[in-house]
């Protein structure tokens, strides 16, 4: 209900969120961390703990999406509250930000 909240709002609402990790070395993990920091901090958490939405962080967004396609369809078309981000972002930035959830959120 949260993140439905979240998209009820404006999907800028669910941006921000804060953090304060080093970005990475590596150009689509840095991509990836922006791309979080400002559209699924507030909703998720800043390192991923889970607040309004789920824990990603840590290793559980692998573990709960063990295909990383899987993860993609989920960013990408929305399901059960979260909302479709494929209209805001391009396949770069969710490419990116599956990406660090799934090596660098919560590390």
């Amino acid at each position: 209900m949260g993140a439905a909240l979240c998209a009820t709002v404006g999907l800028s609402a669910c941006g921000g969120g804060g953090g304060t990790a080093a970005p990475p070395a590596d150009a689509q993990l840095q991509l990836g961390q922006k791309v979080f920091k400002a559209r699924c901090a507030t909703c998720h958490g800043p390192s991923g703990q889970g607040a309004v939405g789920p824990k990603l962080g840590g290793g559980a967004v692998a573990a709960k999406f063990p295909n990383i396609a899987d993860e993609r369809a989920v960013v990408a078309e929305g399901r059960n509250g979260m909302p479709r981000w494929s209209s805001i972002l391009s396949d770069e930035e969710i490419d990116a930000v599956v990406r660090y959830t799934r090596e660098s959120l919560g590390q």
